[in-house]
């Protein structure tokens, strides 16, 4: 018997930038510029999102266009066959450019199109939603959900820049801003507990809608994924970031995603924060509640099905489910959770 080894290349660093402003779209030609060797720029959109999608591609000459229906039913592999067969209809070739323009949807949608269509193609995300803005659209992270099950099909591969232009909320719906603040603070409880601070003192004028204080929040979130991003692909502090996710998205696949993210997030952080017995469960609970987000199970929930939903979540091992918690305001920990520990707590 012969034996051959194969020596492939190593991934180089990736290094990309994060544009955050009022009117950052009015930059968007000039980024674009500074990509080489362009025969085709795509736009990728939410199909709730024409006007947006009208204001950049007013600033791309020759732009095609190909929209996504709206809700998190688009995440799937249908959607994606569907969106390559409408690439190859406007001629997208490898050194074509995809711009993605929606919420968390289509961050996560249009960065895995990129990332298998032709082996890869470059793409530019201009996410619109505050939970896009803050979490979705960084890191590179990109995935499909599976039927039900969240995220399940996906792998990493990062964008040409991020394009974050804070007057776009201004036309969200009130609901969507405060789901994304829930993951604002998510990042804070795990990874800043001056921040959280800051977030309770400042939640007013948030929910008011306050330009500048909207744009400081948005920019020291960003700097918090940038930072742990940045660190690493998988793994390590980056795994914090799952802080109320692991039974969030069990609790998204149980309900078919009749619950928002933003909701079973915030019941996946006071679940998770009750199964430690975390000393300021009851000032996270006062700030989602704040937002008007959930923070008890709806009654009906089967905790057994959930339980059995997180052993198979992609972030288990060997069935070993773990849970990202924080030991304090600002300082979180990832450990293993037991099934009769999570059935106490939680059910």
């Amino acid at each position: 018997m012969k034996r051959f080894h194969i020596s492939v290349p190593a991934r180089p660093r990736v290094k990309y930038p994060v544009i955050v402003d009022p009117q950052a779209l009015e930059e968007l030609p000039a980024f674009l510029e500074t990509i080489h060797d362009v025969d085709r720029f795509v736009i990728l959109y939410d199909a709730g999102l024409t006007k947006i999608a009208d204001q950049v591609a007013q600033r791309i000459e020759g732009a095609a266009r190909v929209a996504v229906p709206s809700g998190e039913t688009s995440k799937s592999v249908v959607q994606v066959e569907r969106i390559v067969q409408d690439l190859l209809l406007a001629q997208t070739s490898r050194r074509s450019v995809l711009i993605n323009i929606g919420g968390g949807m289509v961050m996560d949608l249009g960065g895995f199109v990129a990332s298998v269509f032709m082996r890869g193609i470059r793409y530019v995300n201009i996410p619109t939603s505050l939970m896009g803005m803050v979490d979705a659209a960084i890191g590179g992270k990109v995935y499909v959900n599976a039927g039900p099950m969240k995220n399940m099909i996906g792998h990493v591969w990062h964008p040409q820049a991020v394009i974050i232009d804070v007057d776009i909320l201004a036309g969200m719906p009130d609901r969507l801003l405060r789901e994304g603040l829930t993951e604002v603070v998510k990042m804070a409880v795990v990874l800043d507990g001056e921040f959280f601070g800051w977030l309770e003192e400042h939640i007013d004028p948030l929910l008011e809608g306050d330009r500048a204080v909207f744009t400081k929040t948005i920019e020291h979130a960003v700097r918090l994924k940038a930072e742990v991003a940045s660190g690493t692909e998988e793994g390590g502090r980056r795994m914090l970031l799952n802080f109320g996710h692991t039974i969030g998205h069990a609790l998204e696949a149980l309900t078919n995603f009749k619950l928002t993210h933003g909701q079973t997030v915030s019941i996946g952080m006071v679940c998770e924060m009750a199964i430690i017995d975390f000393p300021d469960r009851q000032r996270v609970c006062a700030l989602l509640e704040t937002l008007g987000m959930p923070v008890h199970l709806p009654l009906d929930t089967d905790v057994r099905a959930v339980w059995d939903i997180m052993r198979n979540d992609k972030k288990a091992v060997g069935g070993d489910v773990r849970i990202a918690v924080p030991m304090r305001l600002g300082d979180g920990r990832v450990q293993s959770l037991q099934r009769d520990v999570f059935l106490k707590h939680v059910g």
